[in-house]
């Protein structure tokens, strides 16, 4: 069984997400961390609110890219810096209110394999997934489905297990759709999967951009 939900960076307001609670197929929605690579807050502090209308959070934590990946300028990939980041990711969800062993899912951009800054990325994340692991929280990545097994490996190095939650975007081996598996993305171990094309729904009588997502969780970063 599939659950839909939605993720756009920007919070689409609080009478928005109460219309879309009680219109739209969604069981949750991402829930984006002030973070190095995404400085809007407009989702901190909407964490009860949300629980109280029956949204389930996906906690989204976009941290260093690597330069061109997108079109942050937060590059700085260094194990020092996976360890602060990943203690900076930890304090803000249990400062949302969100339970400890809530899963955070680490926003890691397409990455070709031949960037030469692919290394430093895998330290980067190594340092950021394992200084979670030893926290609070679980560690949980999101990634193209052309980096998932890389970043699979990565989580590995880091003490990683099978139980570490991937969320995966990219042309998958069927259609993607809102009774999709996440497996049809073509990565077997994808617990989430995102569309790669974005769209438009209205919430209430705002039409606002999102990306729709399926996961075989209702509660992607549930304990």
């Amino acid at each position: 069984m599939s659950y839909a939900g939605f993720d756009s960076g920007v919070y689409p307001g609080d009478a928005q997400m109460e219309a879309g609670k009680a219109t739209l197929p969604y069981a949750f929605c991402g829930y984006y961390l002030k973070a190095p690579c995404h400085g809007g807050a407009s989702w901190m502090g909407k964490r009860a609110g949300l629980v109280a209308l029956g949204w389930n959070c996906l906690i989204i934590y976009v941290g260093q890219q690597v330069a061109g990946a997108s079109p942050c300028h937060q590059n700085n990939l260094t194990t020092a810096q996976g360890v602060a980041d990943g203690i900076d990711a930890v304090q803000m969800a249990l400062n949302e209110g969100f339970p400890q062993g809530s899963s955070i899912y680490l926003d890691v951009e397409h990455v070709d394999p031949g960037n030469p800054d692919l290394p430093a990325l895998q330290d980067y994340v190594q340092a950021w997934v394992g200084q979670v692991l030893g926290s609070n929280c679980r560690p949980a990545i999101y990634c193209h489905v052309k980096n998932a097994a890389l970043m699979q490996q990565v989580v590995a190095a880091a003490g990683g297990d099978n139980n570490v939650r991937f969320w995966v975007v990219g042309t998958g081996t069927a259609p993607f759709s809102l009774a999709a598996d996440p497996t049809d993305s073509g990565i077997a171990f994808a617990t989430a999967w995102q569309n790669p094309v974005s769209t438009t729904q209205t919430f209430g009588a705002v039409d606002v951009n999102i990306d729709e997502d399926v996961a075989s969780l209702a509660d992607p970063s549930a304990p």
